[in-house]
C-alpha cells in the first residue's frame, strides 16, 4: 500500500482493516463517536457488478451461475453481504437448473459447477459476515442432494479459522465432510482440498484455544485415509500452546512429521518455538530449538527471533531478584559517586542514543567463548555461560548479517525482555536506535521502556520520553487538521515537565513521515509510567499534579492507576490537601476509587504536618462510607494517627466503629480490636533474603494509637485504665517510647488531656520506664 499525501481535515489509516491493530486505530480516532457514512471500495465493486447483472437481464441476456458468483465474491465480508447472497440465491438456482436441463438435452452428464459456485462463494460470504449461516447453508445443500466439491468445505472451514469461538462449528463441518467423503471414498479422499480443509479445522480449534479438539483431528484424518499436509501439523503444533503449553506433545508432532517424510521448514520450528515461549521458564529450551533449526541447514527468520526473545523472558521470581540486585547496585554506585545515577548521567549527558553504553554487552566476549563480536551463532556460546535473556539480546546484532531485517515487533520484544530483566539502559538504547534502522517506535516499545525506567524512579528520562511523544502527537494533529498555530516547537508539556534535551526518537522512520501512530491506550499507559516514576522517586509534587491535570486536556481518560500513583506521590510528600484534590479529580472523571486508593489518601492525612483539621478527615470518611468501599486494615492506623494529630481523643475511635476493614477487621466501641491479627502481618525481610529487625505488628501499632487517643481525652478518664489493664493482661505492657507519645498526645489534646498525665507518670513509675522527652511539652492548662 502506497502512502497518501496529507489532506487538511482527513485522517488516513493505512493497513488491512481485518487486522486488530488497524481496527483499534480507527476506533481510537472515532473517540467513542459513530460514523455518519461508511464507504468501501469492495462494496462499490459489488454494486457495480449488480448493475451489470441488471443490464444483462434488461438486454434480454440470461446471466449464468458464474456471473452471479462474481457478484457474491465481490461483496464477501462487507456489510450486507449475507443479504446480497440471499437475494441472488433464487436467480442462481434458476441458472443452475437451466444449465442442467440444457446438458441433459445434449446427453451430457451433469456437472457440479453451479452447486460448487454457490457452496463456495455464497457460503464464504455468509461465514465471514454472520458465522453460523454458512453451516446451515451447507446442510441445506446436502439435504437437497446438491453435488458439492471439497472446496465448499474448505471455504467454510477457512471462515471458521478466521474467528475465535467457532471450533464447535468447525467440528460439525468436519463431520459433514467425512460423511460426504465416505459416499465416494475412492474418488474424493484423494482430493488435496480435503487435507487443507482438515488443516483449516485444526486452525479453527487453535483460534478457539481448544487444544484437545485440534489434536483429535489428526487421527481422524488417518482413519479416513487422508494424508496430513504440513499445514495441518503446523496448526496442531501451534495449538499445543494452550492449556499449559504442552512442549512434549509439540515435539512429538515434529518427530511424526519426520516419520511421514514431510519436510521440516523454518515455519515448523517457529511453531515449536511459539509453544516453548508460551510455556515460560524455557530460555534454554528455545535455544535448543534454534540450534536444531541451524543443524538442519535452515535459516531463522524474523518470527524465529521474535519467539526466541519472548521465550527467554525471566520468570516473575527471577525478575524480582534482578530488580533487587539492580537496586542494590544503584545504591552502591550512588554511595561511591554522589550525583546523578549512572543511567541518568549516561543518558542525559548524551545528545544521541548511540553514545549510550549498553547495559548488556552484545558481543560474544561476555556471552560465551570464541567468535567475533556480535556473532549470532548459538554454537559459539557455552550453554549456561550467561542467562538466557542476555544470550537472546546478544543475537540482535547478528540478525542483519543473516539477512533478517528487524521489525518493530522484534525491537518491541527485545525492549520488553530488557524491561523484565531490569536492563533499563539497554532498553532505551534499543528504543533510540530504531530511527537509525528506519523504524518508528510503536506504543508497545515506548511503554515497555518507560515502565522499566519508572520502576527505578527514573522520572527525568520518562518525562523526556513523554515530552517527545506528545510533541509527535501534536505534529500529527497539525498534519491532519492544519492548525497553523501549533508547530513541532510548541510545548506539549507545561514548564514543570519541559526538558531542553531532545533525543530524536521520531527523527527517522518511513518516508511518509508518519509511521505507526500511538493510540490513546499507549499514551495513557505512558502517562501512568511517568506518574509511577514521579511517585517512586519522590519527584516534586507539582510535576505529578501537572501530569494528572494534563491527561484530560490531551483527551486521555483518567484510570485508577493514575489516581493511585498520584495519591502515592501525595503520601511521599505528606500533602493531605493535594490528596483531596486528586480524589476530586477522580470524582469529576467518573473514575471508580478503590479501597486501596482511599487507604493511601488516609495515609496522607495521617502523616501530614501540619495535620489536617478533623473535620476534613470526617468528610473523607463520610465519602468512603457513602461509597461502601472496604478499606485496607492499615487505613485504620492512619485514621487513628490523624485523630491523634487533630487532638480529638476518643471521638476518632467512636467515628470508626461503623467501618469494616479487609478480612472483617473492625474496632469495637471500647477500643478492642476484632480480627486484626491476620495473615498480612509478617516479619519484614531485607533485599538479600535475611530477616530484618523485628517490628511491631499492625495490631500493636493500632493499640498504641488507641492508647494515645484515650490518654488525650481527659473528659473520659475511665478509658485509659481499662486499656492499660488490657495491655498488661496480654503481656504487652506500654514501652517508654509509647508513654512519651501518649504524653505528646496529651499536649495536643482539645479535650483536657492534661487530666490523664498523672496516670501516665504513675504507669511509668510502676513499670520502671525511663521516658525521654525529645521536645518540651505544655501539659497543664494556662
Amino acid at each position: 500500500m502506497l502512502p497518501l499525501e496529507p489532506l487538511v481535515g482527513v485522517d488516513f489509516v493505512k493497513g488491512d482493516f481485518t487486522e486488530k491493530t488497524v481496527q483499534q486505530d480507527v476506533v481510537g480516532r472515532l473517540n467513542g463517536e459513530l460514523c455518519d457514512l461508511l464507504l468501501s471500495d469492495t462494496w462499490s465493486r459489488a454494486v457495480m457488478r449488480c448493475g451489470l447483472l441488471l443490464r444483462m437481464q434488461q438486454s434480454g441476456l440470461q446471466p449464468d451461475e458464474q456471473s452471479f458468483a462474481a457478484v457474491i465474491r465481490a461483496g464477501a465480508g462487507t456489510p450486507g453481504s449475507s443479504q446480497l447472497a440471499k437475494a441472488l440465491r433464487p436467480q442462481l438456482e434458476a441458472a443452475v437448473s437451466r444449465r442442467g436441463t440444457q446438458e441433459a438435452t445434449r446427453g451430457l452428464s451433469p456437472r457440479s459447477t453451479g452447486a460448487l459456485v454457490w457452496a463456495s462463494s455464497t457460503d464464504r460470504a455468509l461465514c465471514d459476515a454472520a458465522g453460523t449461516p454458512g453451516l446451515r447453508s451447507l446442510q441445506q445443500l446436502l439435504a437437497q442432494g446438491a453435488q458439492l466439491d471439497a472446496r465448499a468445505f474448505l471455504n467454510a472451514l477457512s471462515g471458521c479459522a478466521k474467528q475465535s469461538g467457532r471450533s464447535g462449528e468447525a467440528l460439525q463441518l468436519v463431520g459433514m465432510m467425512e460423511v460426504w467423503v465416505h459416499q465416494q471414498h475412492s474418488t474424493r479422499v484423494r482430493q488435496p482440498e480435503i487435507g487443507q480443509a482438515y488443516a483449516a479445522a485444526i486452525a479453527a480449534c487453535d483460534e478457539s484455544c481448544d487444544k484437545e479438539a485440534a489434536l483429535e483431528l489428526l487421527p481422524r484424518m488417518k482413519t479416513l485415509g487422508v494424508g496430513a499436509p504440513a499445514e495441518a501439523y503446523h496448526a496442531a503444533i501451534t495449538a499445543c500452546r494452550h492449556d499449559g503449553a504442552d512442549v512434549r506433545t509439540a515435539r512429538a508432532l515434529v518427530a511424526q512429521m519426520r516419520q511421514e517424510k514431510l519436510s521440516l521448514t523454518t515455519r515448523s520450528y517457529n511453531c515449536l518455538l511459539q509453544v516453548v515461549s508460551a510455556a515460560g521458564e524455557s530460555g534454554d529450551e528455545a535455544f535448543a530449538v534454534l540450534d536444531e533449526l541451524e543443524r538442519q541447514g535452515l535459516a531463522p527468520d524474523e518470527i524465529t527471533y521474535l519467539h526466541l526473545l519472548t521465550a527467554c523472558r525471566p520468570t516473575a521470581a527471577q525478575a524480582k531478584s534482578l530488580k533487587s540486585l539492580a537496586w542494590h547496585q544503584r545504591r552502591l554506585a550512588a554511595a561511591s559517586s554522589p550525583g546523578p545515577s549512572t543511567f541518568d548521567g549516561a543518558l542525559l549527558a548524551s545528545s544521541h542514543a548511540s553514545e549510550l553504553k549498553p547495559a548488556v554487552s552484545l558481543g560474544s566476549d561476555r556471552i560465551g567463548s570464541g567468535g567475533s563480536r556480535g556473532s549470532s551463532s548459538v554454537s559459539s556460546m557455552r550453554p549456561g555461560s550467561a542467562p538466557p535473556w542476555q544470550r537472546a539480546l546478544a543475537l540482535m546484532p547478528g540478525m542483519l548479517k543473516r539477512g533478517v531485517v528487524p521489525t518493530e515487533r522484534t525491537y518491541a520484544a527485545a525492549i520488553e525482555l530488557c524491561a523484565r530483566s531490569s536492563e533499563v539502559a539497554e532498553a532505551f538504547r534499543l528504543l533510540y536506535s530504531m530511527p537509525a534502522a528506519g523504524l518508528r517506535p510503536d506504543g508497545y516499545s515506548i511503554v515497555s521502556a518507560a515502565t522499566a525506567a519508572a520502576a527505578f524512579g527514573e522520572y527525568p528520562i520518562v518525562l523526556q520520553l513523554l515530552h517527545e511523544v506528545e510533541l509527535e502527537a501534536a505534529r500529527r494533529r497539525v498534519i491532519a487538521h492544519g492548525r497553523d498555530g501549533l508547530t513541532t516547537d510548541a510545548p506539549a508539556c507545561p514548564p514543570p515537565l519541559r526538558s531542553e534535551l531532545r533525543l530524536g526518537l521520531f527523527d527517522g522512520g518511513r518516508g511518509d513521515g508518519m509511521g505507526a501512530p500511538l493510540d490513546m491506550n499507549a499514551r495513557t499507559r505512558l502517562h501512568h509510567a511517568a506518574l509511577l516514576a514521579c511517585s517512586i522517586a519522590n519527584a516534586p509534587l507539582p510535576q505529578t499534579l501537572a501530569l494528572i491535570a494534563l491527561m484530560p486536556e490531551r483527551g486521555l481518560l483518567h484510570k485508577p492507576h493514575a489516581i493511585n500513583f498520584g495519591l502515592q506521590a501525595c503520601v511521599a510528600n505528606r500533602a493531605w490537601r493535594e490528596a483531596a484534590h486528586v480524589l476530586s479529580v477522580a470524582r469529576e472523571a467518573n473514575v471508580r476509587v478503590r479501597g486501596e486508593d482511599y487507604g493511601k489518601a488516609l495515609h496522607a492525612y495521617g502523616a501530614a504536618n501540619p495535620p489536617p483539621p478533623w473535620s476534613a478527615t470526617v468528610r473523607l470518611l463520610d465519602e468512603i462510607a457513602e461509597q461502601g468501599v472496604v478499606l485496607p486494615r492499615r487505613a485504620l492506623l492512619h485514621t487513628l494517627k490523624a485523630g491523634v494529630a487533630a487532638g480529638v481523643g476518643w471521638q476518632a475511635v467512636r467515628h470508626l466503629e461503623s467501618f469494616e476493614f479487609e478480612g472483617g477487621a473492625h474496632i469495637a466501641s471500647d477500643g478492642e480490636l476484632v480480627a486484626m491479627e491476620a495473615q498480612g502481618d509478617v516479619t519484614p525481610s531485607t533485599t538479600d533474603g535475611s530477616l530484618a529487625r523485628a517490628a511491631p505488628s499492625l495490631a500493636a501499632l493500632v493499640q498504641g494509637e488507641i492508647l494515645c487517643l484515650a490518654a488525650q481525652d481527659g473528659l473520659e478518664q475511665d478509658r485509659l485504665p481499662v486499656l492499660i489493664w488490657r495491655l498488661r493482661k496480654a503481656d504487652q505492657a506500654p514501652t517508654g517510647r509509647l508513654l512519651e507519645r501518649a504524653l505528646h498526645a496529651c499536649s495536643q489534646s482539645r479535650k483536657e488531656g492534661w487530666r490523664n498525665v498523672p496516670a501516665l507518670l504513675e504507669l511509668a513509675r510502676i513499670e520502671r520506664l525511663r521516658v525521654l522527652f525529645s521536645e518540651p511539652l505544655c501539659l497543664w492548662p494556662v
